[in-house]
């Protein structure tokens, strides 16, 4: 699937403004079937066609042009939340855990995201985003997890904002 979400309000993540984190509530949502690059109109066609990793900045001109070219193909968005859902139970069944690396038996729920808001008055280190052993320890209850990238919520204590990046000892 190819789509955006709008961004309609936005707040200092867990980890705040100082490690660069966000949490973003969608005011609207749209999922299309992806377009072949060489479908797009001309004036999109070479942007499209440069590699990227992760995210692409782009100007506010390009992006309309880009929502445009969605908002003209038939909505997939219900598509794209049930195989959301699918994944899960098929995560679930196998492990116990729809999110396993976060231990979580079911999935994301909009009572849940206040929980992943910034505290004020709460010291926020700074914390990189990655770790070289793909092992973090939570700071509250010790517990070591192996995983690719930094987690909001420890796995076992449930605790927000706790782990930091196990490094080799040299």
């Amino acid at each position: 699937m190819a789509g955006y979400y709008h961004i309609g309000w936005y707040t200092e993540g867990s980890r705040g403004a100082v490690n660069h984190d966000y949490a973003l509530a969608a005011s609207s949502v749209r999922f299309v079937e992806p377009t072949p690059v060489g479908e797009l109109p001309s004036n999109l066609r070479t942007i499209c066609s440069v590699p990227f990793r992760t995210m692409k900045p782009i100007d506010a001109a390009t992006t309309t042009l880009l929502r445009a070219v969605c908002d003209d193909l038939p909505d997939r968005t219900a598509d794209y939340i049930d195989e959301i859902h699918r994944v899960e139970r098929f995560v679930k069944a196998r492990s116990r855990y729809s999110y396993p690396s976060w231990g979580r038996v079911g999935g994301f729920e909009w009572s849940d995201a206040a929980g992943y808001y910034y505290r004020p008055g709460v010291d926020v280190p700074k914390v990189p985003n990655s770790s070289k052993t793909h092992r973090w320890r939570c700071g509250d209850c010790g517990y070591v997890i192996s995983n690719s990238a930094l987690l909001k919520r420890c796995p076992l204590c449930g605790e927000m904002g706790t782990l930091t990046p196990m490094e080799d000892p040299a």
